[in-house]
């Protein structure tokens, strides 16, 4: 693909900057990016960071998209490696503000009236802003519901959009000219980032996973989620119930008995949200979440989630269980089971490195388990076997890594692992219970049932395509590109055999009617053929002893 074919070339050359400004001269130059010589000024390449640190601060400076497409990466401790990861979780996404002249141009866009007909107050100074959206302060017209409104800003989408499709392009570029990251395979990691940011940026979708988290979490009562304001959402706006408290990251110091029920309120709502609901929060980080004055805990910004169908959930009880009984074979074919199309895989080799991990942290008391290091180590041994969990398991990871890391800065003494074993256990009783069999066996008797009613059907249409000759069987042949280069060369030689056969008898009948013009006292016609006949005999001897095939 030639560079010059690219629209936004003033966008391309910015990006070579800032590669050049990190260090990453050599990735420039193998991806044959215009303006990079080997004479050109280059920053010196930051020694005192390391590569991971430099890949941050280049994503930073390289804009929002960059950012965006970072923070989704780090939810995937599947795709990349951890020491990435954790790098990445640093990135920030704090932008100045728009002014609200442009603010309120895009919020009327997309309501599609005034700001006064829909709001009697609304206030200039964001309570938030970030790359793609700010939030602001906002009274309704109608019923003075105090609210906040989160607006896209102006243009984001098509920026974005023009930026997806550069990254596309130096994905593929860094894919076919650097062997060493086939392994990642970037440009797939580049179109997880694209579903994912334009999903994001479709506030309607929020808006709904907002109204389905808030029915989920309606009996917690230690669990605030808003309530949106549908008449007011829609991809570009949403609007929900503004909920006044301190973010996590504002805070100093609280009550440890506070701060420790706080910390167990957040960290069970995500463990039952993963593992009871099966739809949860993909980013609690301590900037999603606010504390209130009486305790609650409010989960903000629900533009990343992600799901678990219960199939999923009972493979995770499965994994959990396994782990706790120290029962590497179970806990290897519990792992294997998250695994799409599992290839060969060194399965002695995985089993050894799982239990010797195990047994690490079986060494350890309780209260000093990393419940998020030894998952981000799980998804690490995946990862070096090219072993790849679906992307719902990996988001799962990922939640619950960052939950611990946020419990744990609230009230450092947590025990995590004695926090969620309680839930787990439940949830594992509930699974064996007489109802949850129930429902299983009359789920299985409606499939049953619907397969008994399908049957007639299906034998009906199957003798039809058999008596019209319709029906067709399909074979496939795998690893025998050899065994048909062997009957090639066989068929062929054979062919080139009977052709020499027939011209040496063709030249013999041809010498013995005396035919003339003569060579050499004999038939000129037949000579010829004799000679033919000998160079490919000749020739066709020594290829059959070269070839060592007699």
């Amino acid at each position: 693909m030639s560079w010059t074919t690219l629209a936004n070339m003033k966008r391309l050359k910015e990006i070579v900057v800032i590669l050049l400004r990190y260090g990453f001269r050599d990735v420039a130059r193998r991806l044959d990016l215009p303006g990079v010589s080997a004479g050109e000024a280059e920053d010196p390449p930051k020694g005192h960071l390391s590569n991971w640190s430099r890949i941050r601060h280049a994503l930073e400076d390289l804009g929002p998209t960059f950012v965006k497409f970072g923070q989704i990466m780090s939810q995937r401790p599947d795709l990349l490696p951890a020491g990435l990861v954790a790098e990445l979780a640093k990135l920030q996404d704090q932008v100045r503000p728009e002014p609200f002249a442009e603010v309120r141009r895009s919020l009327e866009e997309a309501l599609g009236r005034r700001v006064e007909e829909v709001f009697s107050e609304i206030d200039e100074k964001p309570l938030a802003s970030a790359s793609m959206s700010q939030v602001h302060r906002a009274v309704r017209a109608d019923d003075g519901r105090v609210a906040a409104v989160k607006i896209r800003r102006a243009g984001i989408v098509a920026k974005v959009t023009s930026d997806l499709d550069l990254m596309a392009a130096l994905a593929h570029r860094l894919h076919e000219n650097l062997e060493e990251l086939r392994f990642y395979d970037i440009p797939r990691v580049v179109e997880i980032t694209r579903y994912t940011l334009l999903r994001e940026l479709d506030f309607s979708k929020e808006g709904r996973n907002l109204r389905i988290a808030q029915a989920n979490l309606k009996d917690d009562s230690k669990i605030l989620v808003p309530s949106v304001h549908p008449d007011l959402t829609n991809h570009g706006v949403l609007t929900m119930d503004l909920v006044e408290g301190r973010r996590l990251t504002e805070l100093v110091a609280l009550p440890p008995a506070r701060a420790l029920a706080m910390a167990r309120a957040g960290l069970r709502s995500i463990v039952t949200q993963i593992l009871h609901d099966g739809f949860f929060h993909a980013d609690p980080h301590p900037g999603n979440l606010l504390l209130l004055d009486d305790g609650r805990v409010c989960f903000l910004d629900w533009g990343m989630v992600g799901r678990l169908m219960s199939r999923d959930r009972n493979q995770l009880i499965d994994f959990i269980k396994a782990a706790v009984d120290r029962d590497v074979e179970w806990f290897t074919e519990a792992l294997m089971g998250f695994v799409d199309h599992p290839p060969q895989v060194d399965r002695r080799g995985l089993e050894t490195e799982l239990a010797d991990m195990l047994e690490s942290y079986y060494a350890l008391e309780l209260s000093q388990v990393d419940l998020g290091g030894f998952l981000s180590e799980v998804a690490e041994t995946l990862r070096r076997y090219s072993l790849q969990v679906p992307s719902s398991f990996a988001v799962m990871i990922k939640a619950l890594v960052t939950a611990e890391g946020t419990a744990r800065k609230l009230y450092p003494g947590l025990n995590v692992v004695a926090e969620a074993e309680p839930l787990i256990r439940d949830l594992a009783l509930k699974r064996s219970s007489p109802g949850a069999l129930w429902r299983r066996l009359r789920g299985f008797a409606r499939h049953l049932a619907d397969f008994g009613e399908e049957l007639p059907r299906r034998a009906v249409r199957l003798g039809d395509k058999l008596e019209q000759g319709e029906l067709s069987i399909g074979f496939e042949h795998k690893n025998l590109e050899g065994l048909i280069d062997s009957l090639e060369g066989s068929t062929n030689r054979l062919t080139l055999g009977l052709i020499i056969a027939s011209m040496l008898i063709a030249s013999s009948l041809i010498i013995t009617t005396g035919l003339k013009p003569h060579l050499f006292g004999f038939p000129a016609l037949g000579v010829i053929g004799y000679s033919i006949s000998g160079v490919l005999g000749l020739w066709l001897m020594i290829t059959i002893i070269r070839s060592r095939r007699f």
